[in-house]
């Protein structure tokens, strides 16, 4: 399903759309272009792409001419360290905005690459600059993004200190909050989610080995708490699973309040 090959007309498909089609239009700031640019110029933005798997949105220090909203697919944001390792920082899935912690700054902090066949909207920055000046909600919009992709990374140092089944758990559960319309995880019996990335990718997201991931996994299965089919994971015990994600949550903030 995510290493499905597109075809040619896909690869070539970059179309012009309007964000009033779009079903996540409501909570995604790129509609506020679409209406502006479009009533000011005549034209609609944001643009629609398409990325292979394996295709480089950006990478890090590349000047800043666009940042992305996932439709569909998957990202992953990277750096590689000096020793050439890839450290990843972030996965991102349809919703979310990948790139926006380099607005402020000019160039990318990281390297980004689709990890399934991606569509995506591409919002130039030029617009954003020109909306945020005009509108205080957009520009409003814009430094909460920032501010939430800060508390991103911020909680993701701190996980380092966790246990495998903290960090796991807290993984797991935040996927199953991106779910559309899933009314949050608190009253759901259980739910799925599916997760694009290998294992070697969640364990140098969550810095754990991939035998230690795997066999994460293994127990997780064995306890009846979740239930793993190739890509989909099933969250039987989410009542387990946010007890273990709380006590994670719980190691964040007294090291926060500490540091």
């Amino acid at each position: 399903m995510f290493d499905a090959a597109p075809t040619a007309a896909e690869l070539s498909n970059i179309s012009i759309f309007r964000c009033s089609n779009c079903m996540r239009a409501e909570s995604c700031f790129g509609a506020a272009l679409d209406g502006a640019i479009c009533n000011r110029h005549g034209e609609s933005l944001p643009v629609l792409d398409i990325f292979a798997r394996g295709k480089h949105l950006y990478s890090v220090d590349d000047k800043v001419e666009q940042i992305y909203i996932v439709r569909s697919g998957a990202v992953k944001t990277y750096h590689l360290t000096a020793d050439g390792e890839e450290q990843i920082v972030g996965f991102h899935l349809p919703g979310d905005v990948v790139g926006i912690d380099a607005v402020a700054t000019g160039t990318f902090q990281s390297s980004a690459v689709a990890i399934a066949v991606t569509e995506v909207c591409r919002l130039p920055i030029s617009a954003i600059h020109g909306r945020s000046a005009e509108s205080l909600s957009f520009r409003q919009a814009v430094l909460g993004g920032v501010g939430r992709e800060i508390q991103r990374l911020h909680r993701l140092l701190y996980l380092e200190r966790c246990t495998a089944e903290q960090r796991l758990a807290a993984f797991l559960l935040g996927h199953a909050r991106k779910l559309p319309k899933s009314g949050g995880v608190s009253g759901a019996a259980k739910m799925a989610v599916m997760l694009p990335m290998s294992r070697a990718d969640i364990g140098k997201f969550l810095d754990l080995a991939t035998e230690t991931v795997s066999r994460m996994f293994s127990k997780l299965q064995s306890a009846g708490i979740i239930a793993v089919h190739g890509a989909e994971v099933e969250l039987i015990d989410l009542a387990t699973l946010q007890t273990y994600a709380s006590a994670a949550q719980q190691t964040v903030s007294r090291r926060s309040k500490v540091h």
